[in-house]
């Protein structure tokens, strides 16, 4: 297995030091200098239904047998993969066994890594699709989270062109993109124009075009400001505290109670903070304190 290639350098899913904040900070960076040098910005984030469940399990036997996995590793996953069933217990009460014959499990060990695996192909020519976006001559087009999928493009037609790719790439590879769950998003860099008439689809399904999205727990929007993000942040700290102020109000020993604030309100609020830059919006943080 080559691990030189695999997976793509922009899935930052289920890997040591890489996560949800790597994604955003990929992502932020890449929009940030390409609206610094004059261009335009079309981001689409993309929602796979049911991104585990639907894996095509014959299709991902192919994929791991040609980043060299073989043998009898490769007929391990196969058996483990092979007239599996499940239950549904609900109220104690437990349903008959039913086949499963698609998807990987849920919280298995290998399920992550071959998810990736299933994945990785679709980022690599999305990544060859448009070589010239990204910081300098880093190519920085669909930074990924296991299935959390963003592409980005200077133009419009660049960017449909990415979407045709992932949904025939879908069609091949027998699973489905949420239209309705999907996002457009246009930044316009100072002094441009944006194409607003342009109708981005999905197959034969239109995708939406929003102010702004939740990207992983961080707010990206057409803007590229920090209020809509640092408001959300507050708003979270304000239910984080009510919810847990009763629960304050019992605690005797001071420390402890800095230890539940810190772990319960602090966090909350200050999740993401590390892609705050240019903090105009001190005021919220100043009144929620």
């Amino acid at each position: 297995m080559d691990k030189g290639s695999f997976p793509n350098l922009q899935q930052q899913g289920f890997q040591r030091n890489l996560g949800c904040l790597t994604a955003s900070f990929n992502a932020q960076e890449t929009i940030l200098h390409n609206i610094e040098n004059g261009s335009n910005v079309y981001v689409c984030f993309l929602d796979i239904t049911q991104a585990f469940d639907s894996v095509w399990r014959h299709g991902l036997l192919v994929k791991l047998y040609k980043i060299g996995i073989e043998g009898k590793l490769w007929s391990l996953i196969l058996d483990c993969h092979t007239d599996t069933t499940s239950a549904i217990i609900v109220n104690h009460t437990q349903s008959r066994w039913f086949p499963v014959g698609q998807g990987v499990r849920q919280g298995g060990v290998l399920s992550t890594f071959l998810y990736l695996v299933f994945i990785d192909d679709l980022i690599n020519d999305l990544q060859v699709s448009n070589p010239n976006f990204g910081i300098l001559n880093t190519v920085s087009n669909c930074p990924t989270l296991a299935d959390d999928v963003m592409c980005m493009a200077m133009s419009p037609f660049l960017l449909q062109s990415m979407l045709d790719i992932a949904y025939h790439y879908s069609i091949r590879w027998r699973f489905k993109f949420n239209a309705d769950k999907s996002c457009i998003i246009c930044i316009r860099a100072m002094g441009n124009n944006l194409n607003l008439n342009f109708t981005w689809k999905l197959g034969s399904e239109i995708i939406s075009v929003n102010e702004s999205y939740n990207h992983l727990g961080v707010i990206i929007n057409n803007k590229c400001n920090l209020s809509e993000r640092i408001m959300l942040a507050c708003e979270k700290g304000r239910k984080a505290y009510f919810g847990i102020s009763s629960m304050l109000l019992t605690f005797a020993n001071p420390l402890s109670v800095v230890h539940l604030y810190g772990t319960v309100v602090r966090s909350s609020v200050l999740y993401g903070c590390e892609l705050w830059n240019n903090l105009s919006c001190k005021e919220y943080l100043s009144t929620l304190h």
